[in-house]
């Protein structure tokens, strides 16, 4: 409401959008869910190993892009 918002523990050039993350959320950005591919089978436990690695990989690389962006980015205007 008026009035409310956050206050930063230090200034926002300091902040990138990695620390953002790490402080709100303790959760990966990308999950495969619970639901097996392939029940039971090898087929199925290669092929989540596969999607497991996958999404790691791909989570280290959101992780590496929001630490290049610093929180001023995020309200700096155009023109």
């Amino acid at each position: 409401g008026a009035g409310g918002g956050v206050a930063l523990a230090r200034p926002a050039a300091g902040i990138t959008l990695r620390d953002l993350h790490a402080a709100v959320e303790e959760q990966p950005m990308l999950s495969l869910g619970l639901r097996d591919p392939l029940p039971g089978s090898a087929e199925g436990a290669r092929l989540r190993d596969r999607l497991e690695r996958l999404y790691a990989e791909m989570e280290a690389d959101m992780l590496r892009r929001l630490e290049g962006v610093k929180l001023t980015a995020l309200y700096k205007r155009d023109g």
